[in-house]
Protein backbone atom coordinates (compact mmCIF):
# COMPACT_ATOMS: atom_id res chain seq x y z
CA UNK A 1 0.00 0.00 0.00
CA UNK A 2 1.29 3.44 -0.80
CA UNK A 3 2.70 5.35 2.15
CA UNK A 4 1.78 9.01 2.62
CA UNK A 5 4.08 11.28 0.68
CA UNK A 6 5.53 8.57 -1.53
CA UNK A 7 5.78 9.46 -5.20
CA UNK A 8 3.17 7.68 -7.27
CA UNK A 9 2.43 7.41 -10.95
CA UNK A 10 -0.26 9.94 -10.33
CA UNK A 11 0.41 11.97 -7.20
CA UNK A 12 4.00 13.09 -7.75
CA UNK A 13 5.85 16.24 -6.85
CA UNK A 14 7.47 18.36 -9.56
CA UNK A 15 11.22 18.88 -9.60
CA UNK A 16 12.29 22.28 -8.24
CA UNK A 17 14.45 22.90 -11.27
CA UNK A 18 11.61 22.48 -13.72
CA UNK A 19 10.25 25.40 -15.70
CA UNK A 20 6.66 24.95 -16.82
CA UNK A 21 4.65 27.26 -19.04
CA UNK A 22 1.38 27.26 -17.11
CA UNK A 23 -1.25 29.71 -15.97
CA UNK A 24 -0.11 31.85 -13.05
CA UNK A 25 -2.65 30.40 -10.65
CA UNK A 26 -1.29 26.94 -11.38
CA UNK A 27 2.29 28.04 -10.95
CA UNK A 28 1.51 29.03 -7.35
CA UNK A 29 0.69 25.41 -6.53
CA UNK A 30 4.15 24.05 -7.37
CA UNK A 31 5.44 21.87 -4.53
CA UNK A 32 9.08 21.30 -3.52
CA UNK A 33 10.72 18.13 -4.77
CA UNK A 34 10.97 15.14 -2.40
CA UNK A 35 14.37 13.96 -3.52
CA UNK A 36 14.67 11.25 -0.87
CA UNK A 37 11.46 9.52 -1.94
CA UNK A 38 12.76 7.77 -5.05
CA UNK A 39 16.13 6.55 -6.33
CA UNK A 40 17.63 8.51 -9.18
CA UNK A 41 18.57 6.21 -12.04
CA UNK A 42 20.95 7.87 -14.45
CA UNK A 43 19.54 11.37 -14.02
CA UNK A 44 21.28 14.23 -15.77
CA UNK A 45 24.58 12.89 -17.05
CA UNK A 46 24.74 9.21 -17.91
CA UNK A 47 26.53 7.27 -15.11
CA UNK A 48 29.89 5.69 -15.77
CA UNK A 49 29.41 2.38 -17.55
CA UNK A 50 31.54 -0.63 -16.76
CA UNK A 51 31.25 -4.37 -17.25
CA UNK A 52 30.23 -6.39 -20.24
CA UNK A 53 30.30 -4.55 -23.58
CA UNK A 54 27.47 -4.93 -26.04
CA UNK A 55 28.08 -4.64 -29.74
CA UNK A 56 25.67 -2.90 -32.06
CA UNK A 57 24.38 -6.33 -33.06
CA UNK A 58 23.45 -7.18 -29.48
CA UNK A 59 21.81 -3.81 -28.93
CA UNK A 60 19.67 -4.21 -32.03
CA UNK A 61 18.73 -7.78 -31.12
CA UNK A 62 17.58 -6.52 -27.74
CA UNK A 63 15.66 -3.58 -29.11
CA UNK A 64 13.94 -5.64 -31.78
CA UNK A 65 13.06 -8.38 -29.33
CA UNK A 66 10.10 -6.29 -28.27
CA UNK A 67 8.88 -6.43 -31.84
CA UNK A 68 9.16 -10.19 -32.04
CA UNK A 69 8.31 -11.61 -28.62
CA UNK A 70 5.06 -11.56 -26.64
CA UNK A 71 4.82 -12.58 -22.98
CA UNK A 72 2.17 -12.57 -20.28
CA UNK A 73 2.33 -12.23 -16.53
CA UNK A 74 0.71 -11.60 -13.20
CA UNK A 75 -2.21 -9.46 -12.09
CA UNK A 76 -2.32 -5.69 -11.84
CA UNK A 77 -2.97 -3.64 -8.73
CA UNK A 78 -5.92 -1.31 -8.32
CA UNK A 79 -3.85 1.87 -8.22
CA UNK A 80 -1.12 2.83 -10.64
CA UNK A 81 2.38 3.73 -9.62
CA UNK A 82 2.73 3.22 -5.94
CA UNK A 83 5.92 3.26 -3.94
CA UNK A 84 9.20 3.01 -5.83
CA UNK A 85 11.01 -0.11 -4.66
CA UNK A 86 14.32 0.58 -2.87
CA UNK A 87 17.45 -0.40 -4.81
CA UNK A 88 19.40 -3.54 -4.01
CA UNK A 89 22.40 -3.13 -1.72
CA UNK A 90 25.76 -2.35 -3.22
CA UNK A 91 27.09 0.06 -5.79
CA UNK A 92 24.91 0.41 -8.89
CA UNK A 93 26.55 0.81 -12.26
CA UNK A 94 25.20 0.45 -15.77
CA UNK A 95 26.09 -2.97 -17.13
CA UNK A 96 26.50 -2.07 -20.78
CA UNK A 97 28.87 -0.08 -22.87
CA UNK A 98 26.86 1.42 -25.69
CA UNK A 99 28.33 2.14 -29.06
CA UNK A 100 25.65 4.62 -30.10
CA UNK A 101 24.45 5.69 -26.65
CA UNK A 102 23.34 9.16 -25.61
CA UNK A 103 25.02 11.57 -23.22
CA UNK A 104 24.13 15.02 -21.93
CA UNK A 105 25.42 18.02 -23.87
CA UNK A 106 27.22 20.28 -21.43
CA UNK A 107 26.83 24.05 -21.54
CA UNK A 108 23.89 26.16 -22.56
CA UNK A 109 20.45 26.28 -21.02
CA UNK A 110 19.23 22.73 -20.44
CA UNK A 111 16.02 23.64 -18.61
CA UNK A 112 13.08 21.71 -20.04
CA UNK A 113 10.00 23.89 -20.54
CA UNK A 114 6.62 22.52 -21.54
CA UNK A 115 3.25 23.98 -22.51
CA UNK A 116 0.33 23.48 -20.16
CA UNK A 117 -1.44 20.11 -20.45
CA UNK A 118 -4.37 20.05 -22.88
CA UNK A 119 -7.34 17.70 -22.61
CA UNK A 120 -7.93 15.75 -25.83
CA UNK A 121 -11.34 14.19 -26.40
CA UNK A 122 -10.20 11.64 -28.98
CA UNK A 123 -7.29 9.59 -30.31
CA UNK A 124 -8.71 8.72 -33.74
CA UNK A 125 -5.65 7.14 -35.37
CA UNK A 126 -2.22 5.73 -34.67
CA UNK A 127 -0.05 8.51 -33.29
CA UNK A 128 -3.14 10.49 -32.28
CA UNK A 129 -3.41 12.62 -35.43
CA UNK A 130 -1.94 12.62 -38.97
CA UNK A 131 1.22 14.46 -37.87
CA UNK A 132 1.70 12.09 -34.88
CA UNK A 133 2.00 15.20 -32.72
CA UNK A 134 -0.09 15.28 -29.53
CA UNK A 135 1.92 17.62 -27.28
CA UNK A 136 1.37 17.73 -23.52
CA UNK A 137 -1.87 15.89 -22.75
CA UNK A 138 -3.97 16.24 -19.62
CA UNK A 139 -4.41 13.37 -17.18
CA UNK A 140 -5.32 13.15 -13.51
CA UNK A 141 -2.62 13.51 -10.88
CA UNK A 142 -3.57 10.12 -9.50
CA UNK A 143 -4.39 7.39 -11.99
CA UNK A 144 -6.20 4.27 -10.81
CA UNK A 145 -7.57 1.38 -12.80
CA UNK A 146 -11.14 2.18 -13.78
CA UNK A 147 -11.82 -1.01 -15.73
CA UNK A 148 -10.19 -3.74 -17.80
CA UNK A 149 -11.57 -5.88 -20.63
CA UNK A 150 -10.34 -8.67 -22.84
CA UNK A 151 -9.96 -7.69 -26.48
CA UNK A 152 -9.74 -11.20 -27.97
CA UNK A 153 -6.68 -13.20 -28.98
CA UNK A 154 -3.33 -12.19 -27.53
CA UNK A 155 0.23 -12.71 -28.66
CA UNK A 156 1.79 -16.11 -29.18
CA UNK A 157 3.47 -18.23 -31.82
CA UNK A 158 3.21 -16.32 -35.11
CA UNK A 159 0.79 -13.92 -33.46
CA UNK A 160 1.26 -10.42 -32.09
CA UNK A 161 -0.98 -7.48 -31.23
CA UNK A 162 0.37 -4.62 -33.33
CA UNK A 163 -2.60 -2.25 -33.69
CA UNK A 164 -2.70 0.77 -31.39
CA UNK A 165 -6.18 1.41 -29.95
CA UNK A 166 -8.14 4.41 -31.20
CA UNK A 167 -10.76 6.53 -29.42
CA UNK A 168 -13.64 8.64 -30.74
CA UNK A 169 -17.15 9.66 -29.65
CA UNK A 170 -17.14 7.78 -26.36
CA UNK A 171 -15.82 4.46 -27.70
CA UNK A 172 -12.36 2.90 -27.64
CA UNK A 173 -11.55 0.42 -30.42
CA UNK A 174 -9.03 -2.43 -30.42
CA UNK A 175 -7.77 -4.96 -32.95
CA UNK A 176 -6.44 -8.25 -31.59
CA UNK A 177 -3.79 -10.50 -33.11
CA UNK A 178 -6.46 -12.29 -35.17
CA UNK A 179 -7.76 -9.07 -36.84
CA UNK A 180 -10.92 -8.94 -34.71
CA UNK A 181 -12.06 -5.37 -33.97
CA UNK A 182 -13.93 -4.61 -30.74
CA UNK A 183 -15.56 -1.38 -29.54
CA UNK A 184 -15.81 -0.65 -25.80
CA UNK A 185 -17.58 2.10 -23.92
CA UNK A 186 -14.91 4.52 -22.65
CA UNK A 187 -16.64 5.06 -19.30
CA UNK A 188 -17.65 1.53 -18.29
CA UNK A 189 -15.58 -0.79 -20.48
CA UNK A 190 -18.71 -2.62 -21.63
CA UNK A 191 -18.53 -4.07 -25.13
CA UNK A 192 -20.53 -2.20 -27.78
CA UNK A 193 -19.80 -4.52 -30.71
CA UNK A 194 -17.24 -6.96 -32.13
CA UNK A 195 -16.43 -7.69 -35.80
CA UNK A 196 -14.01 -10.16 -37.37
CA UNK A 197 -12.41 -8.27 -40.28
CA UNK A 198 -11.04 -11.43 -41.92
CA UNK A 199 -12.75 -13.01 -44.90
CA UNK A 200 -14.54 -16.27 -44.14
CA UNK A 201 -12.07 -18.24 -46.25
CA UNK A 202 -8.95 -16.53 -44.83
CA UNK A 203 -6.37 -19.04 -43.60
CA UNK A 204 -3.29 -16.81 -43.22
CA UNK A 205 -1.94 -15.30 -40.03
CA UNK A 206 -2.76 -11.65 -39.38
CA UNK A 207 0.45 -9.69 -38.75
CA UNK A 208 0.31 -5.93 -39.15
CA UNK A 209 -2.25 -3.29 -39.97
CA UNK A 210 -4.28 -1.06 -37.70
CA UNK A 211 -7.24 1.32 -37.48
CA UNK A 212 -8.27 4.93 -38.01
CA UNK A 213 -11.56 6.80 -37.58
CA UNK A 214 -12.93 9.71 -39.59
CA UNK A 215 -16.47 11.10 -39.86
CA UNK A 216 -18.12 8.20 -38.09
CA UNK A 217 -16.38 5.45 -40.07
CA UNK A 218 -13.72 3.10 -38.70
CA UNK A 219 -11.18 1.96 -41.29
CA UNK A 220 -9.46 -1.31 -40.41
CA UNK A 221 -6.47 -2.43 -42.45
CA UNK A 222 -5.44 -5.99 -41.62
CA UNK A 223 -2.43 -8.16 -42.36
CA UNK A 224 -4.51 -10.21 -44.80
CA UNK A 225 -4.48 -7.63 -47.60
CA UNK A 226 -7.87 -6.11 -46.86
CA UNK A 227 -9.34 -2.73 -46.04
CA UNK A 228 -12.66 -2.92 -44.18
CA UNK A 229 -14.80 0.17 -43.52
CA UNK A 230 -17.20 -0.16 -40.57
CA UNK A 231 -19.82 2.09 -39.04
CA UNK A 232 -18.05 3.32 -35.90
CA UNK A 233 -21.20 3.18 -33.75
CA UNK A 234 -22.64 -0.17 -34.82
CA UNK A 235 -19.81 -2.11 -36.48
CA UNK A 236 -21.91 -2.61 -39.62
CA UNK A 237 -19.75 -3.06 -42.72
CA UNK A 238 -19.76 -0.20 -45.23
CA UNK A 239 -17.42 -1.81 -47.76
CA UNK A 240 -14.49 -4.21 -48.09
CA UNK A 241 -11.57 -3.86 -50.49
CA UNK A 242 -8.72 -6.26 -51.19
CA UNK A 243 -5.23 -5.38 -52.34
CA UNK A 244 -2.40 -7.54 -53.59
CA UNK A 245 -0.16 -7.94 -50.51
CA UNK A 246 -0.68 -7.72 -46.73
CA UNK A 247 -0.61 -4.37 -44.97
CA UNK A 248 2.08 -3.80 -42.37
CA UNK A 249 1.31 -0.30 -41.09
CA UNK A 250 -1.79 1.25 -39.62
CA UNK A 251 -3.61 3.69 -41.91
CA UNK A 252 -3.27 7.46 -41.67
CA UNK A 253 -6.53 9.17 -42.63
CA UNK A 254 -6.82 12.80 -43.73
CA UNK A 255 -8.83 14.80 -46.27
CA UNK A 256 -10.72 11.80 -47.67
CA UNK A 257 -7.60 9.66 -48.15
CA UNK A 258 -6.04 6.68 -46.42
CA UNK A 259 -2.27 6.12 -46.50
CA UNK A 260 -0.57 2.90 -45.37
CA UNK A 261 2.37 0.67 -46.26
CA UNK A 262 2.45 -2.99 -47.26
CA UNK A 263 4.85 -5.85 -46.67
CA UNK A 264 6.60 -5.26 -50.01
CA UNK A 265 7.53 -1.66 -49.04
CA UNK A 266 4.77 -0.06 -51.08
CA UNK A 267 2.84 3.02 -49.94
CA UNK A 268 -0.83 2.99 -50.95
CA UNK A 269 -3.21 5.95 -51.11
CA UNK A 270 -6.90 5.00 -51.14
CA UNK A 271 -10.15 6.96 -51.11
CA UNK A 272 -12.07 6.76 -47.85
CA UNK A 273 -15.41 7.01 -49.68
CA UNK A 274 -15.17 3.69 -51.52
CA UNK A 275 -11.69 2.22 -50.98
CA UNK A 276 -10.50 2.75 -54.55
CA UNK A 277 -6.79 3.12 -55.10
CA UNK A 278 -5.67 6.68 -55.87
CA UNK A 279 -1.94 6.12 -56.31
CA UNK A 280 0.93 4.03 -55.01
CA UNK A 281 4.65 4.44 -54.44
CA UNK A 282 7.12 1.56 -54.50
CA UNK A 283 9.91 1.97 -51.96
CA UNK A 284 13.25 0.25 -52.13
CA UNK A 285 12.78 -3.36 -51.05
CA UNK A 286 14.46 -4.65 -47.90
CA UNK A 287 15.48 -8.26 -47.38
CA UNK A 288 14.52 -8.34 -43.70
CA UNK A 289 11.12 -7.13 -42.51
CA UNK A 290 10.05 -6.19 -39.00
CA UNK A 291 6.67 -7.05 -37.54
CA UNK A 292 4.68 -3.93 -38.23
CA UNK A 293 5.78 -0.73 -39.91
CA UNK A 294 5.42 2.96 -39.21
CA UNK A 295 2.16 4.61 -40.22
CA UNK A 296 2.87 7.53 -42.58
CA UNK A 297 2.77 11.08 -41.21
CA UNK A 298 0.98 13.96 -42.93
CA UNK A 299 1.05 17.76 -42.82
CA UNK A 300 0.40 20.58 -45.31
CA UNK A 301 -0.25 18.30 -48.27
CA UNK A 302 2.88 16.17 -47.76
CA UNK A 303 2.96 12.49 -46.76
CA UNK A 304 6.09 11.26 -44.95
CA UNK A 305 6.70 7.50 -45.18
CA UNK A 306 9.53 5.40 -43.75
CA UNK A 307 10.48 2.00 -45.13
CA UNK A 308 12.32 -1.14 -44.10
CA UNK A 309 15.34 -0.10 -46.15
CA UNK A 310 15.85 3.00 -44.00
CA UNK A 311 14.62 5.28 -46.79
CA UNK A 312 12.44 8.23 -45.86
CA UNK A 313 10.25 9.66 -48.62
CA UNK A 314 8.13 12.82 -48.78
CA UNK A 315 5.33 12.68 -51.36
CA UNK A 316 2.59 15.02 -52.51
CA UNK A 317 -0.65 13.70 -51.03
CA UNK A 318 -2.64 14.75 -54.08
CA UNK A 319 -0.57 12.93 -56.70
CA UNK A 320 2.04 10.71 -55.05
CA UNK A 321 4.81 12.73 -56.69
CA UNK A 322 8.10 12.71 -54.76
CA UNK A 323 8.98 15.97 -53.01
CA UNK A 324 12.24 14.68 -51.53
CA UNK A 325 13.82 11.54 -50.09
CA UNK A 326 16.70 10.58 -47.81
CA UNK A 327 18.29 7.46 -46.40
CA UNK A 328 18.96 7.35 -42.67
CA UNK A 329 19.99 3.73 -42.26
CA UNK A 330 22.89 1.52 -43.19
CA UNK A 331 24.14 2.05 -46.73
CA UNK A 332 24.72 -1.65 -47.40
CA UNK A 333 21.93 -4.14 -47.99
CA UNK A 334 20.47 -5.62 -44.82
CA UNK A 335 21.31 -9.32 -44.61
CA UNK A 336 21.20 -9.76 -40.83
CA UNK A 337 19.65 -8.15 -37.79
CA UNK A 338 22.86 -6.21 -37.18
CA UNK A 339 22.49 -4.50 -40.57
CA UNK A 340 18.88 -3.45 -40.10
CA UNK A 341 18.23 0.17 -40.99
CA UNK A 342 14.43 0.14 -40.95
CA UNK A 343 12.25 3.03 -39.85
CA UNK A 344 9.93 1.40 -37.33
CA UNK A 345 9.08 4.47 -35.22
CA UNK A 346 6.39 6.83 -36.48
CA UNK A 347 7.73 9.98 -38.17
CA UNK A 348 6.58 13.08 -36.28
CA UNK A 349 5.91 16.48 -37.90
CA UNK A 350 6.19 19.62 -35.76
CA UNK A 351 6.76 23.26 -36.74
CA UNK A 352 7.52 22.36 -40.38
CA UNK A 353 10.11 19.83 -39.26
CA UNK A 354 10.12 16.04 -39.57
CA UNK A 355 11.64 13.99 -36.75
CA UNK A 356 12.65 10.42 -37.56
CA UNK A 357 14.31 7.66 -35.51
CA UNK A 358 15.78 4.70 -37.39
CA UNK A 359 16.64 1.24 -36.14
CA UNK A 360 20.02 1.63 -37.85
CA UNK A 361 21.35 4.07 -35.27
CA UNK A 362 20.49 7.56 -36.49
CA UNK A 363 17.96 10.19 -35.42
CA UNK A 364 17.43 13.14 -37.77
CA UNK A 365 15.38 16.34 -37.95
CA UNK A 366 14.47 17.41 -41.51
CA UNK A 367 12.93 20.50 -43.01
CA UNK A 368 9.45 19.43 -44.13
CA UNK A 369 9.49 21.31 -47.44
CA UNK A 370 13.05 20.83 -48.67
CA UNK A 371 14.22 17.67 -46.89
CA UNK A 372 17.33 19.49 -45.66
CA UNK A 373 18.86 17.92 -42.57
CA UNK A 374 18.64 20.36 -39.67
CA UNK A 375 20.45 18.19 -37.13
CA UNK A 376 21.25 14.53 -36.52
CA UNK A 377 22.40 12.38 -33.60
CA UNK A 378 24.02 8.95 -33.62
CA UNK A 379 21.48 6.94 -31.71
CA UNK A 380 18.54 4.94 -32.97
CA UNK A 381 15.63 2.84 -31.87
CA UNK A 382 12.23 1.48 -32.76
CA UNK A 383 10.07 3.67 -30.49
CA UNK A 384 8.24 6.79 -31.64
CA UNK A 385 9.58 10.06 -30.20
CA UNK A 386 7.15 12.29 -28.33
CA UNK A 387 7.26 16.03 -29.01
CA UNK A 388 5.81 18.85 -26.91
CA UNK A 389 6.81 22.48 -27.21
CA UNK A 390 10.52 22.70 -27.96
CA UNK A 391 11.32 19.24 -26.58
CA UNK A 392 11.47 15.70 -27.86
CA UNK A 393 11.47 12.65 -25.58
CA UNK A 394 12.70 9.33 -26.92
CA UNK A 395 13.67 5.81 -25.83
CA UNK A 396 16.77 4.56 -27.66
CA UNK A 397 17.73 1.03 -28.67
CA UNK A 398 20.00 1.00 -25.62
CA UNK A 399 17.00 1.64 -23.33
CA UNK A 400 17.98 5.21 -22.54
CA UNK A 401 15.20 7.76 -22.10
CA UNK A 402 16.27 11.29 -23.02
CA UNK A 403 15.01 14.85 -23.37
CA UNK A 404 16.30 16.44 -26.58
CA UNK A 405 15.91 20.04 -27.73
CA UNK A 406 13.89 19.82 -30.94
CA UNK A 407 15.51 22.94 -32.36
CA UNK A 408 19.18 21.96 -32.22
CA UNK A 409 19.27 18.32 -31.06
CA UNK A 410 21.07 19.07 -27.78
CA UNK A 411 20.40 16.57 -24.99
CA UNK A 412 19.25 17.97 -21.63
CA UNK A 413 19.09 14.75 -19.61
CA UNK A 414 19.43 11.00 -20.05
CA UNK A 415 18.00 8.29 -17.81
CA UNK A 416 19.18 4.70 -18.14
CA UNK A 417 16.03 2.62 -17.77
CA UNK A 418 16.21 -0.76 -16.01
CA UNK A 419 17.90 -3.05 -18.54
CA UNK A 420 18.01 -6.52 -17.02
CA UNK A 421 15.80 -8.59 -14.76
CA UNK A 422 19.01 -10.16 -13.45
CA UNK A 423 21.36 -7.19 -13.28
CA UNK A 424 24.27 -9.08 -11.71
CA UNK A 425 24.53 -11.50 -14.63
CA UNK A 426 23.14 -9.19 -17.32
CA UNK A 427 20.45 -11.76 -18.10
CA UNK A 428 16.82 -11.50 -19.15
CA UNK A 429 16.78 -8.15 -20.98
CA UNK A 430 14.04 -5.60 -20.38
CA UNK A 431 12.76 -3.47 -23.26
CA UNK A 432 10.60 -0.35 -23.01
CA UNK A 433 7.89 1.18 -25.22
CA UNK A 434 6.84 4.81 -25.31
CA UNK A 435 7.08 7.41 -24.03
CA UNK A 436 3.87 9.38 -23.87
CA UNK A 437 3.54 12.70 -22.02
CA UNK A 438 0.42 13.12 -19.88
CA UNK A 439 -0.19 15.20 -16.78
CA UNK A 440 3.41 16.34 -16.24
CA UNK A 441 4.87 12.85 -16.45
CA UNK A 442 6.34 10.59 -19.11
CA UNK A 443 5.02 7.03 -19.19
CA UNK A 444 6.96 4.03 -20.52
CA UNK A 445 5.94 0.37 -20.33
CA UNK A 446 7.78 -2.95 -20.54
CA UNK A 447 7.52 -4.75 -23.86
CA UNK A 448 9.86 -7.57 -22.94
CA UNK A 449 11.24 -9.06 -19.75
CA UNK A 450 9.45 -7.00 -17.11
CA UNK A 451 5.76 -6.48 -16.47
CA UNK A 452 5.49 -2.92 -15.30
CA UNK A 453 5.22 0.70 -16.35
CA UNK A 454 7.24 3.67 -15.12
CA UNK A 455 6.39 7.33 -14.59
CA UNK A 456 9.33 9.66 -15.26
CA UNK A 457 9.71 13.41 -14.76
CA UNK A 458 9.99 15.17 -18.15
CA UNK A 459 11.99 17.93 -16.47
CA UNK A 460 14.80 15.91 -14.89
CA UNK A 461 14.42 12.28 -15.95
CA UNK A 462 13.76 11.25 -12.36
CA UNK A 463 11.74 8.04 -11.96
CA UNK A 464 8.60 9.03 -10.06
CA UNK A 465 6.79 5.72 -9.67
CA UNK A 466 6.07 2.30 -11.10
CA UNK A 467 3.22 -0.17 -11.34
CA UNK A 468 2.76 -3.83 -12.22
CA UNK A 469 1.00 -4.80 -15.45
CA UNK A 470 -0.90 -8.04 -16.13
CA UNK A 471 1.50 -8.76 -18.99
CA UNK A 472 4.14 -7.22 -21.17
CA UNK A 473 3.10 -4.34 -23.42
CA UNK A 474 4.40 -4.13 -26.98
CA UNK A 475 2.37 -0.97 -27.62
CA UNK A 476 2.82 2.38 -25.92
CA UNK A 477 -0.24 3.62 -24.01
CA UNK A 478 -2.54 6.29 -25.44
CA UNK A 479 -4.51 9.10 -23.79
CA UNK A 480 -8.02 10.44 -24.45
CA UNK A 481 -10.46 12.37 -22.25
CA UNK A 482 -8.02 12.25 -19.35
CA UNK A 483 -7.91 8.44 -19.47
CA UNK A 484 -4.80 6.38 -20.16
CA UNK A 485 -5.47 3.22 -22.19
CA UNK A 486 -2.92 0.40 -22.22
CA UNK A 487 -3.08 -2.85 -24.20
CA UNK A 488 -0.99 -5.76 -22.95
CA UNK A 489 0.26 -8.70 -24.98
CA UNK A 490 -2.15 -11.06 -23.22
CA UNK A 491 -5.03 -9.13 -24.86
CA UNK A 492 -6.10 -6.99 -21.91
CA UNK A 493 -7.23 -3.38 -22.33
CA UNK A 494 -6.75 -1.30 -19.19
CA UNK A 495 -8.41 2.09 -18.61
CA UNK A 496 -6.84 4.33 -15.96
CA UNK A 497 -8.21 7.63 -14.78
Amino acid sequence: MQAPGDPAFGHHAPDPSRVVTLHEDHMDKTRPDRRDAAPALGLGAVPKRTGQELTRRASLLGALGATLVALSGCGVGDEWFGEVKPPLRGKREATTTVRHGMSVDEGGDRRVTLPAPVRNAAWPQTGGNPAHLMGHLAASERLARSWSSGIGTGGGYRRKILAQPVVADGLVYTMDSDAVVTAFDVTSGSRAWRVDTKNEDADSTNIGGGMAIAEGVLYAVNGLAELVALDAKTGQQRYRKSFSVPARSAPTVVDGRLFFTTIDDRLLAMATADGRRLWSYQGRASQIALLGQAAPAYADGIVIAGFGSGNLVALRAESGRIAWSDGIGATRAATSVADLSAIHALPVIHNNRVFVVSVGGLTVAFDLRSGRRLWEREFGGSETPWLAGDWMFVVSAEQQLAAINATDGRIAWVTVLPRWENEEKSKDPIQWVGPILAGDRLIVACSRGGREALAVSPYSGKILGRQSLPGTASLAPIVASGTVFQITDDASLLALR
